[in-house]
């Protein structure tokens, strides 16, 4: 049987390539205008919502576009003698006889009183006003009772202060709500020592009325304190 064979012209052959030319130009615009939608959407987008900027709702149900208030780390202010510009006087118990303790008040910056006459009369009678001893302090408060003990104490300093030409005035404040025992007021006698290498500090001297079998220096040396309410 006789095969019959097909040959198409060359105008059939170049209106073929002219389809396939113009169907691949027309992939290519295709791209070209997908590329280009593209880049404009990019170029024209929106940033996306911080989070700090995250709608918040109100009570209605509608979303408000606010920003968030940012956030703070919180600390609570301890409110103690060194914020309102006072120290503490550091309270130490030098010894326990059974019937008569002697405590040690120390406050920075304190000076003993220097006068001849005055150490004589401090030799045979200890004041029971301990401003008399004191020359650079004065106290503005000074309650003993059986039970406790308040003062509060001001130190003139050699430093000037930060504003004007008078010298600094350091305040200090003793508080004992409760004594480990009671004792007798009207016996407390005072005393101010300064030692060669180092500050000078009030001794008081008070007669016990309570239990004496309770020793003053081994209840501080329990609990680091003499006041009963801080324990």
């Amino acid at each position: 049987m006789a095969s019959s064979h097909y040959y198409r012209t060359d105008e059939e052959l170049n209106q073929e390539k002219i389809q396939a030319l113009a169907r691949d130009r027309g992939i290519v615009e295709q791209n070209y205008e997908r590329k280009t939608r593209t880049s404009i959407d990019q170029t024209h987008a929106q940033p996306l919502p911080s989070p700090l900027h995250s709608p918040t709702k109100t009570v209605s149900g509608r979303s408000n576009e606010q920003m968030s208030p940012p956030r703070r780390n919180s600390q609570k202010s301890n409110s103690s003698d060194e914020d309102s510009g006072t120290r503490s006087v550091a309270v130490s118990v030098l010894r326990d006889s059974g019937s008569k303790v002697e405590l040690i008040l120390k406050a920075h910056g304190l000076k003993k009183k220097k006068s001849l006459l005055h150490s004589l009369v401090t030799v045979f009678k200890k004041p029971h006003q301990p401003s008399r001893l004191l020359a650079n302090g004065k106290f503005t408060e000074f309650v003993l009772n059986e039970n406790s003990l308040r003062f509060n104490l001001e130190v003139q300093t050699d430093k000037k202060k930060k504003k004007g030409n008078g010298n600094r005035v350091d305040r200090f404040v003793c508080e004992v709500k409760k004594f480990p025992t009671a004792i007798n007021p009207d016996s407390a006698e005072f005393e101010v020592l300064e030692p060669a290498s180092g500050e000078a500090f009030i001794l008081l001297t008070m007669i016990k009325v309570g239990n004496l079998s309770v020793n003053w220096k081994d209840f501080l040396d329990q609990n680091g304190t003499i006041d009963v309410t801080c324990i």
